[in-house]
């Protein structure tokens, strides 16, 4: 059973989160109606982006050019994966996990992700959550990104190794910041991997919810490529909108515990 789930949830675990009403013809993703699956502002097309190219060229802290040049070739062949745009409804789905302590949401936007991963009919080795630093986790309770991946590896049955990337120094929220370059210096060095050092050639899904300038998912990165990872970003939602947005084009449903 997952925490933080909310009463309502548990009494009407069938229930749309969107529509709120119940849900008599499953859509395969956990409390969402076919009507609404097919409401949502999937990419149909660019659903995969690049990493941001100063991360495949700047790697200050690391003097041997040719171990910066084998990172630079893993960050150009990995890529990010993006389910949907950040419009309504994902939209008010992502600020209520985020903010309104609204976790029961992480099972449907797992769900999502689900969907977008069996897109690419390609192999993982296992699943990372970018994570919050511990102080701010203890007052948000949770790591939704954290809900998110365990469902995920859950669903895809990989690991999650998670507790392995740890956020080791705490930053301003990326939120208050305005420009990209403020991004970027404000996660420089944010994030640490205490796992195995060979990740050579685990192929990583690193899960967070919302895609902005894509400072923080970088940032995340950057040690597992350091360690020999290839690294596929996940995250549900881009608030770069895509011009190709439209009704889910799969049919293949999926079941998040």
């Amino acid at each position: 059973m997952f925490e933080h789930v909310r009463l309502p949830e548990i009494l009407f675990p069938d229930t749309c989160l969107i529509c709120r009403c119940s849900v008599s013809a499953s859509s395969g993703v956990p409390n969402l109606c076919r009507h609404c699956l097919g409401q949502l502002p999937w990419r149909t097309k660019d659903l995969v982006l690049p990493w941001p190219d100063e991360l495949a060229r700047d790697w200050p802290s690391d003097p041997d050019p040719s171990r910066v040049n084998r990172m630079g070739r893993l960050v150009r062949a990995s890529e990010i994966l993006v389910a949907c745009d950040y419009e309504s409804p994902v939209r008010e789905g992502l600020l209520a996990l985020k903010f309104s302590d609204a976790s029961e949401w992480h099972r449907l936007l797992a769900g999502l992700l689900v969907l977008t991963v069996r897109r690419q009919h390609k192999r993982f080795s296992a699943v990372v959550a970018v994570p919050l630093h511990p102080q701010r986790q203890a007052e948000r309770g949770y790591n939704q990104a954290g809900l998110l991946a365990r469902a995920l590896a859950a669903e895809l049955m990989l690991p999650d190794w998670s507790a392995w990337l740890q956020r080791t120094r705490r930053t301003e929220r990326q939120s208050a910041l305005g420009n990209r370059q403020a991004r970027l210096s404000n996660l420089a060095g944010a994030f640490t991997w205490t796992g195995p050092a060979n990740l050579k050639p685990a192929r990583i899904l690193l899960v967070d919810d919302i895609l902005t300038t894509g400072a923080t998912l970088a940032a995340a990165a950057e040690p597992l490529f350091q360690h020999g990872a290839h690294v596929t970003g996940l995250v549900v939602a881009s608030s770069h909108h895509s011009p190709d947005t439209g009704p889910w084009p799969g049919a293949n449903p999926v079941t998040v515990n």
